[in-house]
């Protein structure tokens, strides 16, 4: 909702012969819908710029599709694969930030064939301008064959971050976390900064309030960028915790240092429960994100 009058909910639509993507728009009091046509799969990501622009990428059978509203019309497009990837097919999943209208950013990954029966995983930025959708491989800190994005925020036009993994073989084991950034007009790519409490920082989601401020959450912690730094902070688990927690849903961060998450954790007991993290904003401190468990798992947030 990009505000109280106007938001817009996408779907996907059961039909007797299969089913159809669909986006609905509420407009000063009025519900209208508008169906597409693909099939709707559940790989779905949506930003808003503001009322009236959005853009949303799909998933479909290894091609991923862009459909941007502007000014109450939808156009549809196939996002470009980089040249140098042969036998490509889309992965998921495929995740958008659009800071302005027509100025989008999405970021995800391609499986391709590096060599015959030896397929890898490659990092991939689409990058919208007013002449259409350019793609690019990302690049990565460590030169292994494989990398992933799980989730891209840019907290003004030109100032973006990508999150995701990278590792060195076909095991997908000695995983890293990746953290690509944008800065005037090129991409440079980190690992993600550990500490004892937390060796592998797998990195599933990153949001931007602003150009110099960004929280990213993952398996083992939280990893923060002030300042033009990199930080990490040990995973903050509630007390019956038995081991790490993974945040994988959106998260919100309405203001720099101001975020809340929502993810899971396993009890001593070996069961399953939802946590809620929040990194409370205050001024000249630093204060450490407070964690506590609800008996179920959450899929969304939104402050």
């Amino acid at each position: 909702c990009m505000s109280v009058s106007w938001c817009i909910v996408i779907g996907t639509l059961g039909l007797p012969d299969g089913t159809q993507a669909f986006a609905d728009v509420y407009s000063d009091g009025t519900w209208t819908s508008q169906s597409f046509p693909l099939q709707g799969g559940p790989w779905i990501s949506l930003s808003c710029a503001a009322v009236g622009s959005c853009t949303v990428a799909e998933n479909e059978s290894g091609v991923v599709y862009l459909l941007s509203l502007d000014d109450g019309a939808w156009s549809l497009t196939t996002a470009p694969v980089p040249d140098s990837l042969t036998t490509p097919e889309w992965g998921v999943p495929f995740t958008l930030s659009c800071p302005e209208p027509g100025s989008c950013v999405a970021a995800g990954f391609v499986n391709y064939q590096a060599a015959p029966g030896s397929w890898v995983s490659a990092a991939v930025i689409e990058t919208q301008s007013p002449t259409g959708w350019t793609s690019q491989v990302a690049p990565t800190f460590s030169g292994w064959p494989n990398s992933q994005f799980s989730s891209v925020s840019c907290g003004a036009v030109g100032a973006c971050v990508a999150v995701g993994a990278s590792w060195p073989d076909d095991t997908g084991l000695n995983a890293e976390g990746l953290i690509d950034t944008l800065n005037d007009g090129s991409w440079t790519s980190a690992e993600a900064p550990t500490s004892p409490a937390t060796p592998n920082m797998l990195l599933n989601g990153v949001a931007c309030p602003s150009a110099e401020s960004c929280d990213a959450y993952g398996i083992g912690g939280i990893v923060d960028l002030s300042d033009g730094v990199w930080t990490t902070q040990a995973d903050p688990l509630p007390g019956n915790a038995s081991g790490p927690s993974s945040v994988d849903a959106p998260f919100s961060c309405p203001g720099p240092g101001d975020c809340a998450a929502v993810g899971n954790y396993a009890n001593e007991d070996g069961v399953s429960l939802g946590m809620f993290l929040q990194d409370p904003s205050l001024p000249e401190t630093t204060t450490a994100v407070t964690a506590r468990s609800v008996p179920m798992w959450f899929a969304s947030l939104t402050t």
